[in-house]
């Protein structure tokens, strides 16, 4: 996060989640910082890219996104995230997608 912080110039301190197979979540409070990271990027870091992506368009695989729990935002570490989508029951909701060369599980809660 240090490294991160240096790099990026960042006004104000944000955090990083790691949801693990070498995926996080970054969450600023400072809009003029998110915005620089995301569209200067991507970013080198000990040889490593290191790119902006988003949970949003994760759950769009599975239906419209309404918004990302705030436990996933604010945990510090972490194997999985939240989302709270809206989907079309009338379909069989989706159980699994590809993504970077993985198959990503995904966990239903709440359907009503």
């Amino acid at each position: 996060m240090r490294r991160l912080s240096k790099k990026w110039q960042l006004k104000v301190q944000f955090n990083l989640t790691d949801v693990g197979c070498s995926y996080c979540v970054a969450k600023f409070s400072n809009k003029d910082d998110y915005n620089h990271v995301l569209i200067e990027g991507p970013w080198l870091i000990d040889d490593h890219y290191f790119t902006v992506r988003f949970l949003c368009k994760i759950g769009s695989k599975s239906g419209k996104v309404i918004k990302i729990n705030k436990t996933t935002t604010l945990a510090k570490r972490g194997r999985f995230t939240r989302l709270c989508i809206e989907i079309n029951l009338s379909k069989s909701p989706l159980s699994k997608f590809w993504l970077k060369g993985r198959i990503w599980k995904i966990q239903y809660e709440g359907l009503r």
